[in-house]
């Protein structure tokens, strides 16, 4: 709550308990633009006694994306490595300050976050960095067996995790918050077991389901069409359950 994550929506506000939060007045804050992180970067070193070499500075901005956890990171990292406030924060240990702030992402963020998700939301967020730049609905649709309703439902719990961003009918692209090379790592043991059943059976790995071709044929007295496969034996069967 005091981080104010959008994904309050459906955990906290969804409290019983917890009505009177849904009648506060809600606004959504924008995410940190490049001047609000090298403000953010700066202003607490140089309040310190420190300073940052400009480039050193940029490229500390430019890491840190938009999330807050990571600007802090860095920042903290590089103060140590380059011997702050004797020494200014470099290049180098802006580097070196980026490699260990990814690494404690990926442990004490990413991961905790990935196994937080469910079934269904890892295998959308697996399925979309699949298909990168062509993850649109339509596409997400035909890879993951779920009904719309699930599909969409699934999306906005997404977008509201920050895990998911992109335009409604568009591509779907996964965020800072859960990045592309990140699901594959979660994901590697899983791929590893699905490439052994696939050289068993001897397919390539999820091969997608054939679809069921219908028999189609008028049945004038159901006033349907046989739901059966194409070839049964036997009469035609309507989808229709008979009255006893």
């Amino acid at each position: 709550m005091a981080a104010g994550l959008s994904d309050m929506k459906h955990t906290l506000l969804m409290d019983k308990k917890m009505t009177f939060f849904r009648r506060c007045a809600r606004q959504d804050l924008p995410a940190l633009s490049e001047a609000d992180i090298m403000e953010g970067l700066r202003y607490p070193v140089t309040d310190a006694g420190g300073t940052f070499e400009w480039d050193a500075l940029r490229l500390a901005a430019a890491a840190s994306g938009p999330l807050p956890y990571k600007m802090q990171r860095i920042s903290h990292n590089a103060w140590k490595i380059a011997g702050a406030p004797k020494y200014p924060s470099d290049v180098q240990a802006v580097q070196e300050a980026v490699r260990m702030a990814e690494e404690s992402f990926l442990e004490d963020l990413i991961r905790p976050a990935w196994h937080d998700l469910s079934k269904s939301e890892r295998t959308f967020l697996e399925a979309v960095a699949d298909l990168a730049d062509e993850a649109t609905p339509q596409r997400l649709a035909q890879r993951i067996d779920a009904s719309p309703y699930t599909l969409a439902e699934t999306e906005e719990r997404l977008r509201s995790a920050g895990c998911l961003a992109g335009h409604a009918n568009e591509a779907l692209a996964l965020t800072d918050l859960m990045p592309r090379d990140a699901v594959f790592k979660m994901t590697a043991a899983e791929r590893r077991y699905r490439s052994r059943d696939s050289a068993v059976a001897g397919g390539s790995p999820n091969p997608p389901p054939e679809p069921v071709r219908r028999c189609g044929a008028h049945m004038p007295v159901a006033k349907a069409r046989c739901v059966l496969p194409q070839g049964h034996a036997g009469g035609h069967r309507s989808g229709k359950r008979r009255r006893r």
